[in-house]
C-alpha cells in the first residue's frame, strides 16, 4: 500500500477517503529519497539513481519524474538518471509567476543543469515535455550529447487539437480542479494512457494523485495546459543538429505514428523507433525494450568519428605596394 493510500484511508474526511477531493499534502514529507534544488523562481524536485554519464529526464504534462524509475532501474548500470520535476509539476514548488511556456521550461532546463553541476548531458523528454526538450536542444545544442524523447506529444489529431483549443479559453482552474481532482479519473487517464488495464495500479494512480493535493496545483495545471498545443516547432527541428531518437508505442492513441514521423522528418540527425504492444508510456509499459533501446543508441553515438572542425581560414591580405 501506498504513503498516500495510508493516509487516505485513515482520514476523518470521507472526501478524502473515496477519492473525491485530493488529499492536502506537504512536499517534504514525499521527497522518497530525492531532494528540493533551488533555481531561479522556485525549488524543483531532483531524484538521481544510477552511475554513468548523466540523464536529465523531464516529465509530461500533469506527470511527476517518477515515471521514469523503471526504465532508470533497467539503465542505472550504464547512466546517471537526474529525474526532475518542472516548476508547478510533482513535488516541485507552484509559484504563481512561474512560466510554463515550452521556452520558460527550457530555461528551467538549464538553470537545472547549472544547479546539478551538468556541462552536459543526455534530455530524456516524455509526452509534452518534448516540447521544452526541442526549445532546450535548439537554444544550446553544445549542452546535449543526445535528446532521447518518448511517445513526444508533436502530432495530436484532428478532435484533440479542438479539444486544446478549448482549454486555452476556459476559466481552467476550475474546470481542472473539478474534474481532475476526482481520483477515478486519474484512473482513467491512466487506463486510456496504457495498452493493457493490469498496468493501471493503485500504486501507479496514487503516485500521479499524490501531487494534486500540494498547494498552488491547479493553478499551475491550468496555466501550463494553455502550452499543450504544439506550436511552432517544425523551423527549430530542422536547425537541430544533436543526434536525436524517438521512442514511440504502436498502441498511442495521443497521436498519429505517421505525423509524429513526419514531424520529425525535419531532424538531419534522427532515429525513429517503435515499440509493439505499448500505449503512451512506453518507459512504463516498455521498460527493458525502451532500455535498449537507449543503450545501444548510446553506444551507436560513441563509435562514431568525432566532427570535424573547419578549417579556419587566413585572411587574404592586400599586396604591399
Amino acid at each position: 500500500m501506498s504513503k498516500l493510500a495510508e493516509l487516505r484511508r485513515s482520514s476523518a474526511n470521507p472526501l478524502y477517503r473515496l477519492g473525491l477531493r485530493p488529499l492536502p499534502v506537504n512536499i517534504e514529507d514525499h521527497l522518497d529519497g530525492g531532494e528540493l534544488v533551488g533555481i531561479p523562481g522556485g525549488r524543483v524536485y531532483v531524484k538521481t539513481i544510477g552511475t554513468g554519464p548523466p540523464v536529465l529526464a523531464l516529465p509530461g504534462f500533469a506527470g511527476t519524474s517518477r515515471t521514469w524509475r523503471l526504465l532508470a532501474r533497467e539503465l542505472r548500470d550504464e547512466f546517471t538518471f537526474h529525474m526532475f520535476d518542472f516548476l508547478g509539476y510533482g513535488m516541485s514548488d507552484k509559484p504563481e509567476d512561474a512560466d510554463f511556456s515550452p521556452i520558460g521550461q527550457a530555461r528551467q532546463i538549464e538553470h537545472v543543469m547549472k544547479a546539478l553541476g551538468l556541462r552536459r548531458c543526455i534530455l530524456l523528454s516524455n509526452s509534452a515535455s518534448a516540447q521544452p526538450a526541442l526549445h532546450a536542444a535548439f537554444r544550446q545544442p553544445r549542452r546535449f550529447e543526445a535528446n532521447i524523447l518518448v511517445a513526444p506529444f508533436v502530432a495530436p489529431g484532428f478532435w484533440l487539437c479542438q479539444l486544446l483549443r478549448l482549454a486555452e479559453v476556459l476559466p481552467s482552474k476550475f474546470f481542472f480542479s473539478g474534474l481532475f481532482g476526482l481520483r477515478i479519473v486519474v484512473y482513467i487517464a491512466n487506463a486510456l494512457g496504457r495498452r493493457h488495464l493490469r498496468d493501471v495500479t493503485e500504486e501507479v494512480v496514487d503516485e500521479q494523485y499524490l501531487p494534486f493535493g500540494t498547494e498552488g496545483y491547479w493553478e499551475a495545471l491550468a496555466k501550463s495546459a494553455k502550452y499543450l498545443r504544439p506550436r511552432a516547432l517544425v523551423g527549430i527541428m530542422r536547425m537541430i543538429p544533436i543526434p536525436t531518437l524517438v521512442i514511440w508505442g504502436d498502441r498511442d492513441h495521443a497521436g498519429g505514428t505517421r505525423r509524429a514521423r513526419r514531424v520529425f522528418d525535419d531532424i538531419s540527425d534522427c532515429r525513429f523507433e517503435v515499440v509493439s504492444d505499448c500505449g503512451h508510456v512506453v518507459q512504463e509499459e516498455g521498460a527493458a525494450e525502451a532500455g535498449s533501446l537507449v543503450k545501444g543508441f548510446m553506444e551507436e553515438l560513441a563509435k562514431r568519428p568525432p566532427p570535424q572542425k573547419p578549417a579556419r581560414k587566413r585572411p587574404v591580405r592586400p599586396p604591399k605596394r
